[in-house]
């Protein structure tokens, strides 16, 4: 199954791109070890840049992302954030009242936090459906188990 990648920002300018590559343990038949998918997170902020190449979600954590982030486009809520378990990532996105989009949070290059790079800019909120709709592509390749 080919990779699947969702990304906040711009590739081209600031951005967070999370390519998933598969489930971590593809045999496992217990959902608690089942549904765990591996993971790159690619950072681009001004001069800086990172990659996290060992990262982890659960099927969980990104459904409730796209929901979140549905909810920010609809207007139903402010703010969406990823927060996963194995935090090597912190992602927040919020409404502006100058209908702008704001990104921040923190990639960490161990789940202990020891390196980090913090990141924070305005995008266009209107990025938010193409967002949504790479989400919902990856649910779909990597439903839970």
């Amino acid at each position: 199954m080919p990779n699947r990648t969702f990304v906040v920002g711009a590739l081209e300018g600031n951005h967070v791109a999370i390519t998933i590559f598969g489930y971590e343990n593809p045999q496992a038949v217990d959902a608690a070890d089942a549904n765990w998918l591996s993971a790159e997170i690619a950072v681009s902020a001004g001069g800086w840049s990172g990659r996290v190449r060992n990262a982890y979600f659960s099927t969980a954590e990104i459904a409730e992302f796209r929901d979140q982030v549905d909810r920010l486009a609809g207007g139903r809520q402010s703010e969406a954030n990823l927060e996963p378990m194995e935090p090597h990532l912190i992602l927040k996105l919020a409404s502006e009242a100058s209908g702008k989009l704001q990104v921040s949070g923190v990639a960490f290059d161990q789940p202990d936090g020891v390196n980090a790079l913090a990141f924070n800019w305005l995008a266009d909120f209107r990025q938010l459906k193409a967002l949504s709709k790479q989400l919902a592509d990856i649910e779909k390749a990597y439903p839970p188990r």
